[in-house]
């Protein structure tokens, strides 16, 4: 379905780490 997964894959992971951070502190 979704062309490049790992070019999906890696940022939201990224952006994902950053929103848990946020919400965490």
């Amino acid at each position: 379905m979704f062309v490049g997964q790992s070019d999906w894959t890696r940022p939201a992971a990224t952006v994902t780490k950053s929103v848990v951070q946020k919400t965490a502190t």
